[in-house]
Parts: C-alpha cells; sequence; structure tokens
C-alpha cells in the first residue's frame, strides 16, 4: 500500500521518554499506512538503544535514521523530510506523546477534503516534569484565540507560536517546494517550525482543531524555555531576524514591517533591563525616538538603570 503519512520523530539523549513518544505514534488508528521515521542524533544514553528495539520489532512501520556522529537539530529534521515517502508529514520530539489516538486520521481526513488547506493543528497538555504536574488544554484555559485561514501576518506578530509543532501536520509538497533548509541551516536559525509554518501559510490556509492532540514535557531548559537571560536574549533576537527575512521573502506591506520593529524595540529594552545592558537600551531608546514612537515611564526607568546601580538594585528589590 501506498505511505499517506510519514511521522518524523527527531530525538536526542531522551532515553527516559523516548518510549512513551514512540508507543504514541504506535497507538494511532488508521484507515492508511503510515511509517514513522526516527532521527536519533548520536545520544550518548540509551536512546538509540531503545529506538533500534522498537525498529526490530516494528520493521514495516519504523526506519531509523541514523549517523555516525552528532548533526544537529535542523539537520536532523532535514534529512526526515528527504526520506519521508508520505503525502503528509507530522513532528513530534522525543520528550513529547501523542494524547489522541485518532489524530493523523483527523487530521488527514480534514486535509483530503480542503484542498487550499495546507496545515491543521490543535490544543496541547504541558506536562510539568519537576513539579510531576499537567496543564491541560493550555489554549482554551488561557482563553488564547487561535486565527483560522490566512494566518500567515499572524505568524510575524509579537507571540507567533500558536501553532504547536507537536500537533501540527502538513503536506509535504508545501515543503519540498518552499521551505530553504539550506538557509536555515546557514543562518544558524534557533528554531524551524516558525519559518516553516511561514511558508505554508503564505501559500495555503491553516485549520485548528478546538481539541488536545499532545503533551508536551516542560522540562528546565530549552532553546525556548530558559531562566538565562542571555539565552533569552539570543533567542529573541534570532526569532527577529526570521522574521526580517520573511518580510523580505514575501514583500510584505510597511504597516507590518513598522508594527514588527516597533514590538521588537519595546521588547529590547525589556532584554537589555534583564541583561544590564545599558548599549541595548540606547539602541532601543534611539530607535523609537527616531519613530516618534512614545516612550513609557517604565521604559525610561528601565534605560536608567541600566546606568544606575543604586537604582537597578532599587527597581529589583521591589519586584520581589
Amino acid at each position: 500500500m501506498e505511505i499517506k503519512v510519514s511521522v518524523l520523530l527527531l530525538t536526542y539523549n531522551q532515553e527516559k521518554y523516548i518510549a512513551q513518544a514512540i508507543n504514541s505514534v504506535l497507538d494511532q488508528k488508521v484507515d492508511f499506512d503510515f511509517e514513522i521515521l526516527i532521527g536519533e542524533d548520536c545520544s550518548t544514553d540509551r536512546t538509540r538503544e531503545i529506538a533500534k528495539e522498537f525498529a526490530l520489532n516494528n520493521p514495516e512501520k519504523i526506519k531509523l535514521v541514523i549517523s555516525d556522529r552528532n548533526v544537529g537539530p535542523v539537520k536532523n529534521e532535514k534529512r526526515l523530510v528527504e526520506a519521508a515517502k508520505g503525502k503528509y508529514l507530522a513532528f513530534l520530539e522525543g520528550d513529547d506523546f501523542w494524547t489522541d489516538p485518532l489524530k493523523l486520521q483527523k487530521q488527514t481526513e480534514f486535509l483530503e477534503k480542503n484542498p487550499d488547506y495546507g496545515l491543521v493543528h490543535g490544543d496541547v497538555n504541558h506536562f510539568y516534569e519537576n513539579a510531576g504536574n499537567t496543564q491541560k488544554s493550555v489554549n482554551k484555559l488561557t482563553g488564547k484565540k487561535i486565527p483560522q485561514g490566512n494566518v500567515f501576518d499572524y505568524l510575524l506578530k509579537p507571540d507567533p507560536l500558536f501553532i504547536k509543532t507537536a500537533t501540527a501536520f502538513f503536506r509535504k509538497e508545501l515543503v519540498t517546494r518552499h521551505f530553504d533548509y539550506e538557509l536555515a541551516l546557514s543562518s544558524n536559525w534557533p528554531l524551524t517550525d516558525l519559518p516553516l509554518w511561514m511558508d505554508i501559510t503564505y501559500h495555503s490556509k491553516a485549520h485548528y482543531f478546538d481539541e488536545v492532540f499532545a503533551t508536551y514535557r516542560l522540562l528546565n531548559e530549552s532553546a525556548s524555555r530558559t531562566a538565562s537571560p542571555i539565552k533569552k536574549y539570543n533567542y529573541f533576537k534570532g526569532l527577529y531576524k526570521i522574521k526580517q527575512i520573511y518580510l523580505t521573502k514575501y514583500n510584505c506591506s510597511d504597516k507590518i514591517k513598522n508594527e514588527l520593529e516597533e514590538d521588537y524595540y519595546r521588547n529590547l529594552m525589556k532584554m537589555a533591563f534583564n541583561l544590564n545592558d545599558n548599549a541595548l537600551a540606547e539602541e532601543s531608546i534611539t530607535y523609537l525616538k527616531e519613530k516618534n514612537h512614545m516612550i513609557t515611564s517604565k521604559e525610561r526607568l528601565m534605560l536608567l538603570s541600566t546606568k544606575n546601580k543604586l537604582l537597578r538594585r532599587a527597581i529589583q528589590f521591589i519586584k520581589t
């Protein structure tokens, strides 16, 4: 039978979680053939051994895509996309897991019936590893309104990550035709899911299922969730650079460009305060002044605090 869906499971040093991730895919109930491609990126723990055991027990379903050296997350993802035989693709990372056994069936049926849509996604649970607590239906719980249909412009706004990667399901042809993995590699992007969604949604519509498809396991440290101010700044700056590239790629309006710039420089002031970096704070204020944007009293105070140690200590004391 023809393989309709390729599940791309990326993993590195996730021996504690990888079995649950793989089993959540094997538990899918579908009326079509699908494959599981596991990109195991030379883990230093037992992750590869566990993945190999699953592949041996499920040779008709699971294929390992490996190398004798660590290639990094972007190359790992690229080689899985290139190896995929399915018409549709779904991502899952080795420390997350799917919660709905009908996820692939529901998403496939929707895209089969709606050719103008290129991507579907849904809600998630958050499992806090250290506390052992689960926050269910995060979007519904927080009242987050998820845009539907033509969502490209929304991905350029301050909170672009409303498409949860573990729930996403999309047409492979849109990726192979429009997404540039070589650019992602040469630019050292901090992530690929946001630019991937931008390429897909510029050329097609997106649909949101108001139901939970997956659980994210929230660990202490990740690229997007960290206590380190410098890591937060680098991640924030990386997202902005990606958006700038796509503003040019798709010739976006001046209005969108100006909104993106203003948001960047206002958030840059917050980053400058957290880093106690006066040069970044001055860069933020200079931009806002040149563009005749209102500068809030809070922003002026943050600027002064990067110059005055006593003022900074007073602000930090008040915050605590």
